[in-house]
């Protein structure tokens, strides 16, 4: 395999392929919902999701913790990095979705602040 710029050049069961691709970011857009579950799908409002993939190393908050805007709720390490996960809006903590030493993908909700 080698790659210049937008074009890769595979090679899969002896048979030479160049491909050509680019990078699209999708907007999603934040809705209110009764569902809560962590799983693909627009965003809930109120959520608080990892901007990527990794572990978290630390929960701050429990169900019923009332929070601030900018107050830290957990911790996900990332690519060898700590990343504080903050609260958007003032509220009260109505689920903790995770746990120390639990990992997580961007669409998964971590706690659910109301």
């Amino acid at each position: 395999m080698s790659r210049t710029g937008s074009k890769v050049a595979v090679e899969v069961d002896g048979e030479h392929h160049d491909i050509e691709w680019s990078r699209v970011r999708k907007e999603v857009e934040v809705k209110a919902s009764t569902s809560t579950t962590a799983s693909s799908g627009p965003r809930v409002s109120g959520g608080i999701y990892p901007p990527m993939p990794g572990k978290i190393t630390e929960v701050s908050v429990k169900i019923g913790d009332k929070v601030k805007p900018g107050q830290t709720v957990c911790i996900l390490e990332a690519m060898k990095m700590f990343n504080e996960l903050k609260a958007t809006n003032a509220g009260v903590v109505k689920e903790v979705n995770v746990e120390t030493g639990s990992n997580v993908t961007p669409n998964d909700i971590l706690v659910l602040i109301e």
